[in-house]
């Protein structure tokens, strides 16, 4: 089975924001606790998580966008609820269950993760990591974050 060559692409950039959300939230120190309860929006940490949630939208739109046929090739995920998320990210943010949230970042998308690292053995792709770390460099700039390097 072969995938539509768009696959190629969208899978190294999920496997870059795969990376970029695992960083941003050891960079940021963010527990459970912080990304669930903060309820000041002026505060920095609600800035964080919002920074984290843009990262977890990018990584279900780029995985709600892969070819059935991909798709396909990994039934164990569960595609569907990818999408489901992927709307109520997009379309009901401000209504966004966070404990929910943090629970799939913290542990579903190790499944994602692991979907990249036997599509690009199976299809011969080569998923740069230091891809996923210039992603970050400019975030980490205007946000004042060190040791991303």
């Amino acid at each position: 089975m072969t995938a539509r060559p768009v696959d190629n692409q969208r899978i190294q950039e999920l496997y870059i924001q795969l990376n970029a959300i695992r960083k941003r939230i050891e960079l940021l120190n963010l527990t459970a606790q912080d990304f669930s309860n903060d309820t000041n929006p002026d505060s920095l940490s609600a800035a964080y998580v919002d920074a984290v949630i843009v990262l977890f939208y990018r990584v279900i739109e780029e995985a709600n966008e892969l070819s059935y046929e991909t798709k396909w090739e990994y039934p164990n995920i569960p595609w569907d609820q990818i999408r489901g998320m992927r709307n109520a990210v997009a379309h009901a943010y401000f209504k966004l269950d966070l404990p929910t949230v943090w629970d799939t970042i913290e542990h579903d998308l190790s499944a994602l993760r692991e979907v990249c690292e036997k599509y690009a053995e199976n299809h011969g792709l080569k998923l740069d990591p230091h891809a996923a770390s210039s992603q970050l460099s400019l975030y980490d700039e205007v946000m004042g974050v060190e040791g991303t390097e």
